[in-house]
């Protein structure tokens, strides 16, 4: 669910720096078309969200919080900022990715605090 990113770009993306903001791979279609000057298509929807300015620092952090993992039409697990929880059988049964992630994350929910329960480190430069 979660895999490292690097970005260089030298005299653009500044060097060393090191955040524990969600950066989903959807979100780079947005952003590289974004840098190469090209328009996004107005005939469907765009998941991803445009993080160039994140990337160059122009914005201390990332647009997007969270998503929800799915293996083909099945959410798996889901991720808000700090917090990650693996789906359950009543996770997945569901039915929607909304209510999937009210019910991991409402009251008496058992999602993980990484920082705090899981030996997480969170390097700020």
């Amino acid at each position: 669910m979660r895999v490292h990113l690097i970005a260089r770009w030298p005299g653009k993306v500044a060097a060393g720096i090191v955040s524990n903001d969600i950066l989903h791979v959807v979100d780079l279609f947005p952003t590289l078309s974004r840098i190469a000057g090209a328009a996004l298509p107005d005939d469907r929807i765009i998941d991803g969200i445009d993080q160039l300015d994140f990337l160059l620092g122009r914005q201390p952090t990332s647009r997007r919080e969270g998503f929800v993992y799915y293996i083909k039409t099945e959410p798996r697990a889901a991720k808000w900022r700090d917090w990650k929880e693996p789906a359950r059988p009543s996770f997945r049964a569901a039915g929607a990715p909304y209510e999937a992630v009210e019910s991991a994350y409402g009251a008496g929910g058992r999602s993980r605090d990484l920082p705090s329960r899981s030996g997480y480190r969170v390097d700020h430069g």
